[in-house]
């Protein structure tokens, strides 16, 4: 992936972080030739250091069959927003479009053992659904057995990683303000509201008390330009001392109000999506 040095990101911590709100990435392969692309579920851990993704699709998709010991794609998109030249300071301005996004490569390993693959979806719902978790765990045997034989579990522990944060940081403070407040008043819901965004489900009430503003722009867009806050509060918060502590003014607006907008409460998915993603 094409990223300026400018454009990426070095926090451990952060990229960690938008990958988990951001957990419904794609699976791409290229094994002899053939791109195949699944949008899957995935969990992901961190074992001593190293950044391991826990995966599964159904076993009547032909993609798994293309694992051998090729290397996999998997892209995680975040929040992206049109930018209009009628928002800069200058006049003489062409569009562009922020937006965030990791590639993370590594080999899939496919789990066999019925009691890893198990365990592995227990901890899917356990992520996703708690309430229902104990309707989980009283599911009978022989049905969580056909559910399970329906699937291929996958692991893939990540040997390199692209990123990009195109988030304006080419442009001068105030662009950056008349950028946010432009997005702010949009009359699209996507970006007025953080609810909306498939990952605020997965964000802890608690980080939301501090969400007071309409639009998650002005959490981490003072700076991008994007229509929605990328993640929560503490993201929003560790870039803006990465922007205030760097000689560039990138990323300087984020210490506007409203630095945990993006951590409105949503939705947790519902138990049909969950059932449904095992095939």
């Amino acid at each position: 992936m094409y990223s300026p040095s400018y454009n990426q990101l070095e926090n451990r911590a952060e990229l960690l972080e938008f990958m988990r709100q951001n957990g419904f990435p794609v699976l791409v392969t290229g094994t002899g030739g053939t791109l195949l692309a699944s949008h899957l579920p995935a969990m992901i851990f961190e074992d001593k250091n190293e950044i391991r993704l826990d995966m599964h699709m159904a076993r009547s998709n032909p993609q798994w069959q293309e694992f051998f010991d090729d290397e996999v794609m998997v892209v995680f998109s975040g929040p992206h927003a049109y930018v209009s030249p009628r928002w800069y300071l200058e006049k003489e301005r062409v569009p562009t479009w922020n937006y965030a996004a990791v590639h993370a490569y590594g080999i899939p390993r496919v789990i066999a053992d019925r009691r890893a693959k198990h365990e592995s979806q227990r901890r899917l719902v356990a992520s996703l659904d708690p309430e229902w978790l104990p309707k989980f765990d009283a599911l009978r045997q022989e049905y969580v057995d056909n559910m399970l034989e329906g699937i291929v579990n996958f692991e893939i522990r990540v040997t390199r990683i692209e990123t990009r944060w195109k988030l304006s940081q080419n442009r001068g403070r105030r662009e950056m303000e008349l950028i946010a407040a432009a997005l702010e008043q949009s009359a699209d819901s996507v970006e007025r509201d953080p609810r909306r965004h498939p990952a605020s489900g997965s964000i802890p009430a608690s980080r939301s008390a501090s969400a007071r503003v309409s639009s998650p722009l002005a959490t981490r867009s003072l700076t991008s330009g994007s229509s929605r806050c990328m993640s929560a509060s503490r993201f929003c918060d560790s870039a803006r001392r990465r922007a205030f502590s760097s000689s560039s003014t990138a990323g300087l607006a984020l210490a506007g109000p409203g630095a945990a907008a993006w951590a409105a409460t949503g939705a947790a998915p519902s138990v049909p999506l969950v059932a449904r993603s095992w095939g």
